[in-house]
């Protein structure tokens, strides 16, 4: 019991949680940000599987080049008209160059996918707003290559990617993380 003349010390309040590695008060992201972040974190890894597959597909690289050299060829000799086919000094070089930029271009992707993860875990608003540019450019470009030609592999692959970044951007956007992005924006001001 306490004395009927003393006031009643209030309970105190609970530390908000820190954000990891961080000084901010701002606290954990929610649940939609993690998913997120987890997705990103897959995204790379199904972008570092590509990525292997670039590394070993030279082979491939190569017998299609030939083969479309080989009909550039032949309509070439039925009408002169037509362009002509690449040399083969200048095929080798064009299918060393195919092979280069699919590797660097998955390696590049492979980085985009972490660096979103870790800055829209850290809340910031930039790196949502490049995910969601990233993700429309990422949906054009796939129903732009899946028009060109098919291919089974590469198509489950495709929308795979594609759903994991559609779904990545809704939940950097629901409610709950734009809460998130705000309160981080509010802390650092």
């Amino acid at each position: 019991m306490s004395d009927p003349g003393s006031t009643p010390t209030p309970e105190p309040l609970p530390a908000a949680p820190t954000y990891e590695n961080s000084t901010s008060a701002v606290g954990e992201p929610p649940k939609s940000i993690r998913q997120a972040v987890a997705l990103m974190y897959a995204g790379a890894v199904l972008s570092a599987i590509n990525l292997l597959f670039a590394i070993f597909s030279k082979s491939r690289i190569h017998d299609s080049f030939v083969t479309a050299n080989a009909k550039q060829a032949a309509e070439y000799a039925k009408d002169h008209t037509k362009a002509k086919p690449l040399s083969a000094t200048a095929l080798d070089h064009a299918i060393s160059q195919a092979w280069v930029v699919s590797m660097v271009s998955g390696a590049i992707t492979v980085a985009l996918w972490i660096v979103l993860a870790q800055t829209n875990k850290k809340g910031n608003s930039a790196a949502r707003i490049i995910a969601t540019v990233l993700t429309v450019l990422n949906v054009l470009l796939t129903i732009a290559s899946l028009l060109g030609s098919f291919n089974l592999l590469t198509f489950v692959a495709s929308i795979v990617m594609v759903l994991i970044a559609v779904t990545v951007t809704y939940l950097l956007w629901r409610p709950e993380s734009s809460d998130y992005y705000g309160a981080v924006k509010a802390a650092k001001a």
